[in-house]
């Protein structure tokens, strides 16, 4: 019987049941989808790094190297298990080209990643086939990575060719590279893969080699300490220091944000389900209030009742969190394409299938909790009142707010629009509901979208631990070091297009880290630190300050205003920490300091180049480059940023645009649910506006009113919410992750925050009121009134 009741109730209310099922599905969806895309992530890479084996600790190198003098170092370090030195010829993306099928032609000059060419490992830190398998190409073949798909139109069978002088070499593209270590942006590099043949013909006629000192450890944590040890032994260290917990972190950080945006929205459609809930059943005891109270009268119990009404809200939670988690199943290769193509399909595990489950039977409990906390509301129903007044009188508060806006005061204002504001102010907790959801549904886009902005802006190199320039020119070769320090200086003092600049030196000296040990610390000299964005403080100005990035703070458990031990060319010293700021380069671990320095302890030289307004940086650039050399790197700083985060923009992009889609859903779905509920409240009080003479245009444009008042409000407090406690929000998700971000301020773009979307949210508001209002017209006064 109970169940026919529920099956007579959800065909009455079919459309007000069929939009809270939505809710209920979408919210199971989200939270399963970003279930899986984490587990995906981390069950991919693991699965990959099983076989390609990167290594715990990195050290690239260009110039010359002793391999017996990093052989014995190696052998007196007790927990280093193997080691190898790999060669890597750098070749200019410009010498590069592609050659397609049709004839037609690009170099890659443009790009801004080093463009390495190797050849095969034995054992460890392998290249891998689209099978996960070692690849291995033939003579006159090559293995393109992947992360230059993003960028370029490579196909299997295109040529490649090297042009450098009279030396010109082609190969056949016969696979693609999937690379354990150098799979994003972020890693400045990638690697052709080529014959050992091929690759020693490469080595005797272009390019120019650089090493990767690879090494392994029975516990990948002991990266830091072994990275201080190498560097006290003054073994080559003319390049990159990567750790194994950076390559793994930089591999999966595209996907985790945007994992991290779903998750952020589905917590919040799991609200917005709880919102719905309170406001369907509230309307439907109002509405069914007598058949409360005739229950009650014949001796059925609040706990029976409360059944009853459960089993409806059970069936709808069963129903919509199964739908969820079906479709997500069906729906996350769309969100995970990015993970299966960089590091192939993950297997399929017992917890791969359970934890995406539980998180949807999570979202099934507390929305029947939450339903039954609801419906505890019964109790409170007495069956006299119930039976004789048949409302539960929940507007009485609200309607003591007449009181303040008669409509005797009114007389300037349009009647429609005087009446539609004093019933807002009446039943001000009625539309307290569609404001709340607009509000959650302009922060839930509005906040990966200011993300989005953040990482694809410029001004995102405030948060790598430099101010915005026009140019960087990097100098790291040693041998030429103080050389190249001096031509470069000469040259853009000389070069009547250069507004400014300033330069920077890489020192690598000492500290005590919270485990009480000297570690070698990487610190920066310049004048320019005080054009930093700084967490707490300010830029060192004396020779005994320092300012330590985030992950240093951290690391040494040091704040502003205390003191750090250092060793600085040998002598132990004390420097006050002046101020801390964020840092996504070289891992994190990054310092600023004023203090002369000796030439000889100089590891690089940057130099931060403004030119003037009427300059073309990209000539500029190129200009630079073919002037310096190989050696020197040059690099619009614009293009770096563009290209460094290019991957991790182009994946978040992804969430932001369907986050988008569902917010927008979900408004409409909610204006649809909240309409159909009010107007059936409402229905006397439409027919008595009828009947003394309003039209049913005239009603329609109020109801159109109060929803597009509502809307205007919801939207305001959505985009304050966004722009301020959003904020905090994605700082501490930043922050969780381990990237050097720990409090991040959006960039925002007016343009598509204050207007777009706005306009985009007051478009399907009112296309979906005047179409919810239309059935106005087949209402039949005489039957209303008698009702």
């Amino acid at each position: 019987m109970n169940l026919s009741i529920v099956k007579k109730d959800i065909k009455r209310n079919t459309s007000i049941n069929v939009v809270l099922l939505l809710f209920i599905t979408l919210s199971a969806f989200l939270m399963s989808v970003a279930t899986m895309i984490i587990i995906q992530v981390f069950g991919s890479i693991d699965s990959m790094y099983k076989v390609a084996k990167p290594p715990h600790f990195m050290q690239m190198h260009v110039g010359e190297i002793d391999q017996q003098e990093i052989d014995q170092f190696a052998e007196g370090i007790d927990y280093v298990e193997d080691w190898q030195t790999i060669e890597m010829n750098n070749i200019y993306g410009g010498s590069i080209w592609v050659i397609k099928e049709d004839g037609s032609s690009f170099s890659m000059s443009d790009s801004l990643l080093d463009m390495g060419w190797v050849k095969q490992n034995e054992q460890y830190d392998l290249l891998l086939d689209m099978d996960n398998q070692p690849l291995h190409p033939g003579k006159g073949n090559v293995g393109v990575p992947l992360i230059l798909l993003e960028e370029y139109d490579i196909e299997i069978g295109d040529t490649v060719t090297i042009k450098n002088g009279d030396y010109s070499k082609n190969f056949v593209v016969s696979s693609y590279v999937r690379d354990s270590q150098m799979n994003t942006t972020m890693a400045s590099s990638t690697r052709f893969l080529i014959n050992e043949e091929d690759f020693k013909d490469l080595k005797a006629n272009t390019g120019e080699i650089e090493y990767l000192i690879e090494f392994y450890f029975n516990d990948p944590s002991q990266a830091s300490k072994f990275q201080t040890e190498y560097e006290q032994a003054n073994l080559p260290a003319n390049g990159q220091a990567i750790t194994y917990a950076i390559i793994r972190l930089i591999s999966g950080l595209s996907d985790m944000m945007m994992a991290i945006v779903l998750v952020l929205v589905s917590f919040s459609l799991v609200f917005v389900v709880f919102l719905c809930l309170r406001f369907t059943i509230l309307a439907a005891m109002e509405e069914e209030i007598k058949s409360i109270g005739t229950m009650k009268a014949i001796g059925m119990t609040t706990k029976n009742i409360r059944q009853l009404y459960m089993m409806k809200y059970r069936m709808l939670a069963i129903l919509g969190c199964s739908l969820g988690y079906i479709l997500s199943i069906f729906s996350t290769r769309l969100f995970t394409s990015h993970i299966k193509e960089t590091f192939g399909a993950p297997k399929v595990t017992t917890f791969s299938i359970i934890v995406p489950i539980l998180t949807v039977l999570i979202v099934y409990s507390l929305e029947v909790h939450f339903s039954k906390r609801v419906l505890k509301k019964i109790k409170r129903i007495s069956v006299i009142e119930a039976l004789i007044s048949g409302g539960t009188q929940s507007h009485k508060k609200g309607s003591n707010l007449s009181r303040y806006m008669p409509l005797t005061k009114m007389k300037t204002r349009s009647v429609d629009l005087a009446l539609a504001i004093k019933q807002v102010l009446v039943k001000i907790r009625t539309w307290f509901v569609i404001l709340f959801v607009m509000a959650i549904a302009t922060s839930i886009v509005l906040i990966p979208v200011n993300l989005l902005n953040t990482f694809d802006s410029p001004d995102f190199i405030t948060y790598m631990g430099q101010s915005r320039n026009d140019i960087v020119i990097s100098v790291n070769q040693s041998e030429s070091l103080k050389e190249r320090y001096k031509q470069i200086s000469t040259i853009l003092s000389d070069d009547e297009d250069v507004k400014d600049y300033s330069v920077e030196a890489r020192v690598v000296y000492e500290a005590i880290n919270k485990d009480e040990e000297w570690i070698n610390i990487h610190v920066d000299h310049s004048q320019g630190a005080t054009e930093l964005q700084y967490l707490e403080g300010n830029s060192p100005k004396n020779d005994n300050e320092i300012a330590l990035s985030l992950m240093n703070s951290r690391e040494m458990e040091v704040n502003v205003g205390e003191s750090l031990p250092m060793k600085i060319n040998g002598t132990e010293t004390t420097i006050l920490v002046t101020g801390v700021y964020q840092d996504v380069t070289s891992g994190g671990y990054t310092a600023k300091m004023v203090r002369p320095y000796t030439e000889e302890s100089v590891e690089r030289y940057s130099f931060f180049v403004n030119v003037k307004d009427d300059v073309a940086i990209n000539n500029k650039v190129d200009t630079y480059s073919n002037k310096f050399g190989m050696d020197v790197k040059v690099t619009d700083m614009e293009e770096f940023v563009d290209q460094t985060l290019g991957g991790v923009t182009a994946q978040l992009a992804k969430a932001v645009y369907a986050v988008a889609l569902l917010s927008l859903l979900l408004i409409a779905l909610i204006t649809v649910l909240f309409l159909k509920l009010q107007t059936a409240k409402e229905y006397s009080q439409i027919a008595i506006m009828k009947a003394i003479g309003f039209s049913v245009l005239d009603i329609r444009k109020q109801y159109l009113v109060k929803v597009v008042m509502v809307t205007f409000v919801g939207i305001l407090i959505g985009t304050v919410f966004a722009n301020t406690l959003g904020e905090y929000i994605v700082s501490a998700l930043l922050g969780m992750i381990g990237l050097g971000i720990s409090n991040i301020s959006f960039i925002i773009n007016p343009l598509v925050s204050y207007l777009l979307f706005p306009i985009a949210i007051f478009a399907i508001v009112i296309l979906v009121t005047w179409y919810s209002t239309e059935s106005f017209k087949k209402y039949r006064i005489i039957e209303l009134i008698n009702e």
